[in-house]
């Protein structure tokens, strides 16, 4: 699987450059090679569960994110993964269960803030969804997709002038965002 993979990558990059000739000295390297890089593998996973979730590639994101769980299972980066692996996978209330885990370890997590938005608006929690992503964008006022979230809950909402201003927002950060595109050529009209 991928973790196997990043597994393999690592200790190949390091073996690299190993003496051939003390094959034991070569054992207990590679032995310390692994065990330094166990301790930089939960980031890389996290990397990779980030790149899998943008994709919404859930098959090949569920045994990362089962890897996470169990190599660091107390982390923010654990817990956000597992919540937006359950978001992808349909399962908003259990993501809704998983995400507050985040926020307590870090309250400004925007992304964690828009997940938490998301689930609220999949259950019609309109005023709440509102709420989290606000505060997702009071943490990282930058991120796009929340305000193209925001956006697409304020036109589902009726306020089509204040769903304009965000998917405007949202272009002016990712002028490529078909979503907010979208957006706002639908509620211009």
């Amino acid at each position: 699987g991928p973790v196997q993979q990043l597994l393999r990558c690592a200790v190949l990059h390091h073996a690299a450059g190993v003496h051939q000739h003390d094959p034991l000295a070569e054992q207990h390297r590679l032995r310390d090679v692994g065990a330094h890089h166990h301790d930089r593998l939960p980031p890389a996973l996290e990397q990779l569960a980030s790149i899998l979730s943008d994709l919404g590639d859930t098959d090949r994101m569920q045994p990362v994110v089962a890897s996470l769980r169990q190599r660091a299972p107390a982390t923010e980066g654990t817990h956000y993964y597992t919540a937006s692996l359950l978001f992808l996978q349909g399962r908003p209330d259990q993501a809704l269960a998983e995400a507050p885990l985040v926020l307590a370890v870090n309250p400004h997590h925007a992304k964690a803030h828009n997940l938490v938005g998301a689930c609220l608006a999949n259950q019609g929690q309109r005023d709440a969804a509102r709420q989290a992503f606000e505060a997702s964008l009071a943490a990282d006022p930058r991120d796009s997709g929340t305000y193209t979230n925001l956006a697409t809950l304020e036109q589902e909402s009726g306020n089509l002038d204040r769903a304009a201003q965000l998917f405007a927002e949202a272009l002016m950060i990712d002028p490529e965002s078909a979503t907010a595109r979208r957006g706002l050529a639908a509620v211009q009209h």
